[in-house]
């Protein structure tokens, strides 16, 4: 896929090959929720014949070690520092080069985790030892969030995406400087996602079970075009995708069906 080499707001801008290569995506998954909901540790459940290429920003990868080991997951290491944001920027530029080349549709699957911590990186880059930023940084930051987005859609079938509400964390020390740019990012981004999921838990200790919800929840987004798909489901992909939830009539049913036919385990679902 062809792009140009200055950075690129909209996919209008990316011509008619990189739209085509949009339109071919199975599914774009886009999880939302505080820490400790599962988002990363769901993809393990990804199918197991699939290859996942994870761009790990949150130093998780502990998460997917047994993945990682047996070759089905290729873990790139994007977390940095004050003093290594500069190099790691420059690793993220030349992941999204191999991405436009050779590597483009070697992975079924690639994971962005999260994207809080990549428009932090962003924000590094461009800002460095300014204590005060214009439009124009805010502009380099936007379209260059969504130049890497849209090569990693287009390098895959399924695209994973993990953020934070409103993509940014408390404890991120940039979110003062461009609160706008965030705010308008963490509206954009979910506007374009059709399978958007509200990660969350519901109990506590020995209790806890994870759960996507589906459909919007209060003041909560949630989108999904997967044709009956319950309001709630367990964060597991490979269940999700491999059930025909036009037949399902009972949930519970459903996980046992899936249980008996792949010899996995559905855990820390609900009863």
């Amino acid at each position: 896929m062809a792009f140009a080499d200055k950075p690129l707001k909209t996919i209008s801008e990316l011509g008619e090959e990189a739209k085509k290569a949009v339109k071919v995506v199975k599914k774009f998954f886009m999880l939302v929720g505080p820490p400790g909901t599962g988002k990363t540790w769901c993809l393990t459940t990804i199918p197991k014949d699939d290859k996942l290429l994870y761009l790990d920003f949150d130093n998780k990868g502990d998460m997917l070690l047994p993945q990682i080991e047996s070759g089905q997951v290729v873990r790139i290491d994007l977390a940095f520092s004050t003093e290594t944001y500069t190099e790691t920027f420059s690793n993220l530029m030349q992941v999204m080069k191999d991405l436009r080349g050779d590597a483009k549709g070697t992975f079924q699957w690639i994971a962005a985790d999260s994207l809080t911590n990549l428009y932090a990186l962003l924000e590094k880059q461009i800002l460095k030892s300014k204590t005060k930023t214009d439009w124009d940084d805010m502009g380099w930051i936007d379209s260059k969030f969504w130049e890497i987005l849209y090569t990693i859609v287009g390098a895959c079938n399924y695209t994973v995406l993990t953020a934070h509400e409103d993509i940014r964390g408390e404890s991120d020390a940039t979110i003062k400087v461009v609160p706008l740019a965030r705010k308008a990012l963490s509206q954009a981004i979910p506007g374009r996602v059709k399978e958007l999921y509200q990660a969350t838990t519901t109990d506590e200790g020995e209790n806890t079970c994870y759960v996507w919800r589906t459909k919007p929840h209060g003041i909560y987004m949630a989108n999904t075009l997967i044709s009956h798909l319950p309001a709630e489901v367990p964060n597991n992909f490979d269940f999700i995708l491999s059930t025909n939830w036009e037949k399902v009539e009972d949930i519970s049913q459903a996980i046992k069906d899936y249980e008996k036919r792949t010899s996995l385990k559905i855990t820390r679902w609900k009863v």
